[in-house]
């Protein structure tokens, strides 16, 4: 792993030390870094939903859909 440094505003922090005790998360690192994950993946997602709005072909279309379904079912 590499480490990032990046500050934060205070209210921020209070939140996110707030949401560790109420959803159990260790420490602030661990929170962030799921955020980030959730976000990437939301990022994919958006991405994927583009790609399938683009094919008029049904076919195409199932094909990207079954895709997407493999690879979200991979990162869970």
């Amino acid at each position: 792993m590499q480490i990032v440094s990046l500050k934060i505003d205070g209210k921020v922090l209070k939140h996110i030390d707030n949401s560790l005790r109420s959803y159990n998360f260790s420490t602030r690192t661990e929170f962030i870094r799921e955020a980030i994950r959730d976000k990437l993946t939301s990022l994919e997602k958006d991405d994927i939903i583009k790609q399938l709005l683009n094919y008029k072909d049904q076919k195409e279309f199932e094909k990207i859909a079954k895709r997407f379904a493999k690879e979200y079912s991979k990162k869970r």
